[in-house]
């Protein structure tokens, strides 16, 4: 997920750009640069469409999607998106970005952040005001397990070894 999102820096940012094939053209009437962009949702889209995770491409259907948010900073993991909120509440978040790693209380991001300002990476995000303050939680989007099938064994009576009932799948 990190790798595929590191790979888009430098991106420029589109309003609506991105898709799971990458940057897009954006929403419509958005004036893109040739070969598109991505907004902030759009590059998890992006990200996560490499490990075959469904992402929505809108902050808050995020959160949603991926609850319950983590909202201590110490248990963030590299791969959480990290969601950004105006007014503190779910109703506010207004940004994602994608979670990197922490280390010395640091806390690195890659995101598209904003018209103008191409896909980075932010080296502390918790050393910013603006992002130490809007940030509401991170949400850890995770593979769907492989279905499995659960098979029915018995036990014969006196045998003490487990069978298959004759014909069953293994």
């Amino acid at each position: 997920v990190a790798a595929r999102a590191l790979a888009t820096v430098g991106t420029p940012y589109v309003w609506g750009g991105g898709d799971a094939q990458g940057p897009t053209t954006g929403a419509p009437g958005v004036r893109a640069p040739p070969g598109g962009g991505f907004d902030c949702s759009g590059l998890m889209v992006f990200a996560f469409a490499g490990i075959g995770v469904s992402v929505p491409h809108q902050t808050q259907a995020i959160w949603t999607a991926f609850a319950p948010p983590i909202t201590d900073r110490r248990l963030l993991q590299p791969g959480d998106m990290l969601l950004f909120s105006d007014n503190g509440q779910p109703s506010g978040i207004h940004h994602v970005g994608l979670y990197l790693a922490g280390g010395q209380g640091g806390g690195r991001m890659v995101h598209a952040p904003r018209t103008g300002v191409p896909v980075t990476v932010v080296d502390n995000v918790w050393q910013s005001s603006y992002y130490a303050r809007q940030f509401l939680g991170a949400v850890r989007a995770v593979p769907t397990a492989a279905p499995t099938t659960l098979r029915r064994f018995h036990r014969p009576a006196g045998d003490g070894r487990w069978c298959v009932p004759l014909g069953a799948a293994l």
